[in-house]
């Protein structure tokens, strides 16, 4: 019968038995170990660097080409936070302008709140305002000035749809007999 001799694990430390002569050499507890030492000799330089889940504030580690972009140490982590800060929408956002936007016609819109999906006309909401009431379908806002971009109330007025008609048909007459 042939001694058994106890030797240390190279990767784990852990103390193992060595029982027949073909053994002698082996520097490993299990073929896991073994593997795992394998391919840490092989492994490249870490470029990356440690950071902390936006989530969950667990470590992790994002690698380089991955910098400034992953965030979070799983899709559920991401997906949580999502839910919790609304999604990046609204005030949230990186890009929130305060909910204005520019119409294709030129004119300043708002959102009804910061999470709205509708818009309405700022020109409309001042005078609304201005005037303490709702306007009714029939009434129009007309910029003095003809900026539609300038929304102060000494610059807007109401008219009816016929008379704004009007107004720019004679704007329209005399900009044609100065040309003349």
């Amino acid at each position: 019968m042939e001694q058994s001799l106890n030797k240390t694990c190279r990767h784990c430390d852990a103390v193992f038995n060595v029982r027949f002569q073909c053994e002698l050499d082996r520097q490993f507890c299990s073929q896991r170990c073994h593997l795992v030492n394998l391919h840490a000799k092989h492994r490249r330089p870490r470029t990356g660097k440690d950071e902390k889940c936006r989530n969950c504030g667990k470590a992790i580690y994002i690698q380089k080409c991955l910098l400034g972009k992953a965030r979070y140490c799983s899709r559920g982590c991401h997906a949580l936070w999502l839910r919790r800060t609304n999604g990046g929408r609204g005030p949230n956002n990186g890009h929130w302008k305060g909910g204005l936007s520019k119409s294709d016609k030129g004119y300043r819109m708002l959102t009804s709140g910061p999470y709205a999906k509708r818009f309405k006309y700022q020109h409309r909401f001042v005078m609304e305002k201005h005037l303490g009431r709702p306007l009714e379908s029939h009434e129009i806002v007309h910029h003095v000035n003809g900026d539609k971009q300038d929304n102060r109330i000494e610059n807007l007025e109401i008219m009816t749809r016929t008379e704004h008609i009007q107004h720019h048909r004679d704007e329209l007459r005399m900009a044609q007999a100065t040309r003349i």
